[in-house]
């Protein structure tokens, strides 16, 4: 159990990422992520964000899950396009003093 738990996390399947939504409207929690028309994640946080507009958190396939790779988001009968960014985008390194 545990070399093939091993196994997994080295290479998971899928990745937590942040959407950068493109458009003022925000999908439905559980939205269909895809590209090129194949389902490749789902959204899960989709938010209103005052410094960085629409956004949204999504559990995407390891192979999607590169920064600044283009997606389409599922909004009602048609879909929204979005950008995959790093998961804190805010100070992905860290460096911003915590208060």
């Amino acid at each position: 159990g545990s070399a093939a738990l091993k196994a997994v996390a080295e290479n998971p399947p899928r990745r937590f990422k942040t959407l950068r939504l493109e458009g003022d409207a925000l999908p439905e929690y559980g939205a269909d992520v895809t590209r090129d028309g194949r389902a490749v994640g789902t959204l899960t946080s989709p938010a209103l964000s005052p410094r960085f507009g629409p956004i949204a958190l999504a559990i995407l396939e390891t192979e999607v899950a590169r920064d600044d790779e283009r997606v389409e988001v599922a909004f009602g009968t048609a879909t929204m396009p979005a950008t995959v960014a790093p998961l804190a985008i805010y100070d992905p390194e860290k460096r911003r003093p915590r208060a």
